[in-house]
């Protein structure tokens, strides 16, 4: 039979994408529906490779659960992969929705762990991940890695998750969990980082619109250019004929022969009138559709253009930046309307190198391997001294020659573990620097390549209330207790370190590393930097910087340098700062290190992912034209 839509040109279309939606959810009347679909090449895929959905029975009620993963490195393959693990894993689990979600994600990140094994650092994919569960009206969320979920709930959208490590790379991250009770006219949105990336949140209902199926097609359209895309809409609500296609049968009345032959008269006057009429709309709606949307493209172009002029124009940074953004917004706009537009594609490149150059992001240059230690290793601490790189992977300490080389392993004569390593330049009674190592049990070594290891005493180190970060200064030993919210420092006694402590600053407890050049610089777990010079706090504004430091983990500065370092997990950068807090620079990274050391008089960085150890060269003309 032949139903009748609204608009052909709204038929053609949607008959021509819900063919490769994957799936639509029906149970009641009023039910929750999803439609899910993945690219791979630009091709719909009807498995795979980057979602799957999986129904599960309990005593209670039935459970539908979809995902979507997104790799870090294309591996499509792979991805197939951790689903079929999260699936079975969810066959295992107990009756509880948020465990279910839970081992599922544990199974898919240990797939990933395992395929990464014997990898080179920089072949490793890491994915992120996420999945809702499904109970009537009631949706389960879990989020971990870059992929962010969007609500669109009382006509505007709100996102759901905060960027985290990659599952796979390092330890599980803290997945992230929602419940949230659907309403008619709620849209939930599962997608691939590109939508971040492309369409900020205040513009999300202007580019995608607010009715699911204007969702789904959007993102179609938004993910088919890029070849590698996967997104997943739910929502609740009836039933309707855009997604569950229902028949019309008509059942005719007794009538006259006369009065039925007049009606099949005047019915096919009709049909032939309306065939005319919609044949001539079909000729002019898309000539119309097609000015409008140009004129459109156009306005917005023309928008973009204005306001890079204005960037450009602007004597402060900070308005120039916003100008560039508001401009790249707008492209982002034109793009979904002419996706391969010469004039917009250009545009689009001049803004973000224009974004680059204000925002100071400055890619580093040829990183290169120089050490490699045993599979498995995780390196978690450098230091450079005497002409050796020392590196510590989680109780063993390994030293190789500062330009790279085949690292050797060297064990204290007690068999402890060891639990940090630290320079400690001279100064004071201290006539050399020297390598210190702390072992498992806060006891002091220093470290000398032709003589081994040889104890120092540590005054009162069972007292701390804990242990976070040592670092020397002129002799000077500093050590970090966060829970007992003090920086202790200890003054040499000729060889060792048999003193009184002094309480030199209050530290807050979510202090996570330190760095000592005269002045102490702590970083906490929020994002700030903390400066005493003295036993004074000091301003650290981190004027300049683009977006807050969002779970940074590693600080550097010392006496020998003229900037302060961060490893900034969250948005997977270090970012330099002068020592008086103003931002200098960003280097962006495509996996997060554990371990950093700046050897600026060298011009080299030096950083650790997972078992190796890399170097770049310091882009100085950056630091120094900041």
């Amino acid at each position: 039979m032949v139903i009748l839509n609204r608009g052909c040109q709204g038929n053609l279309l949607k008959a021509a994408f819900f063919a490769i939606v994957l799936a639509v959810t029906e149970r009641r009347q009023a039910s929750a529906h999803a439609s899910q679909f993945s690219l791979h090449r630009g091709v719909p895929q009807r498995k795979g490779p980057y979602t799957a959905t999986f129904s599960l029975s309990s005593s209670r009620d039935d459970l539908l659960v979809h995902v979507v993963t997104e790799p870090s490195l294309p591996d499509p393959e792979g991805c197939e992969r951790g689903l079929a693990a999260f699936g079975s894993a969810l066959t295992r689990s107990g009756p509880s929705v948020t465990a279910r979600l839970k081992d599922g994600v544990a199974a898919l990140h240990g797939q990933f762990q395992r395929e990464n094994r014997g990898r080179a650092a920089d072949q490793r994919v890491g994915a992120s991940v996420l999945c809702v569960a499904l109970r009537g009206q009631e949706v389960y969320l879990a989020q971990g890695g870059g992929m962010m979920g969007y609500l669109f709930h009382k006509d505007e959208w709100r996102v759901l998750g905060e960027e985290s490590a990659f599952l796979g790379l390092t330890e599980p991250p803290p997945l992230r969990f929602y419940r949230h009770r659907l309403e008619e006219g709620d849209i939930l949105l599962l997608s691939f980082s590109l939508l971040g990336r492309r369409v900020p949140l205040d513009h999300m209902t202007d580019v995608l619109g607010g009715e699911p199926q204007e969702v789904v097609e959007r993102l179609y359209r938004l993910g088919h250019e890029e070849g590698e895309f996967a997104a997943l809409v739910v929502w609740w609500g009836p039933a309707t004929k855009d997604t569950v296609p229902t028949e019309v049968v008509v059942v005719p009345s007794p009538l006259s022969k006369a009065t039925l032959s007049l009606r099949f008269f005047l019915l096919a006057v009709a049909v032939l009138l309306a065939a005319t009429l919609v044949w001539s709309l079909a000729q002019l709606v898309p000539g119309y559709v097609v000015a409008e949307r140009e004129a459109r493209f156009q306005s917005l172009l023309g928008q973009a253009r204005g306001l890079k002029a204005q960037a450009l124009a602007a004597s402060d940074d900070k308005v120039g930046q916003a100008k560039l953004q508001e401009a790249s917004d707008l492209l982002q706009q034109a793009l979904t309307l002419k996706q391969r537009d010469p004039a917009a594609v250009n545009l689009a490149g001049d803004l973000e190198k224009e974004l680059q150059r204000i925002r100071r992001v400055v890619p580093l240059a040829s990183p290169r391997k120089i050490v490699e230690l045993p599979v498995g290793a995780q390196i978690t601490q450098i230091a450079n001294y005497g002409g050796q790189i020392y590196l510590l992977d989680r109780g063993r300490l390994y030293q190789a020659p500062s330009g790279g080389g085949t690292p050797a392993e060297a064990s204290l004569s007690s068999g402890q573990s060891i639990g940090q390593v630290m320079l400690m330049p001279a100064g004071g009674l201290q006539k050399e620097g020297r390598l210190l190592v702390w072992d498992q049990e806060r006891g002091l070594w220093t470290y000398d390549k032709g003589r081994g290891f040889q104890p120092l005493v540590i005054r009162g180190a069972e007292e701390w209330a804990s242990f976070g970060a040592a670092v020397g200064y002129r002799g000077n030993l500093y050590v970090l207790d966060a829970k007992g919210r003090r920086v202790w420092r200890y003054i040499p006694t000729d060889v060792s370190y048999d003193s009184e402590r002094q309480g030199l600053v209050a530290a807050p407890e979510s202090a996570l590393d330190m760095a000592v050049d005269g002045n102490v610089y702590l970083l906490t777990g929020d994002g700030q930097v903390i400066k005493f010079s003295g036993e004074v706090r000091q301003d650290f504004p981190q004027r300049g910087l683009d977006k807050p430091l969002s779970y940074p983990t590693r600080l550097f500065a010392s006496a020998d340098t003229k900037y302060l370092y961060v490893l900034d997990g969250g948005n997977r950068r270090v970012v330099v700062f002068t020592k008086e807090g103003e931002f200098r620079a960003q280097f962006p990274l495509s996996l997060l290190p554990a371990a950093l050391l700046v050897d600026e008089k060298g011009g080299t960085l030096y950083f650790a992912i997972a078992n190796a150890l890399y170097v770049a060269p310091l882009p100085r003309e950056a630091l120094a034209g900041g």
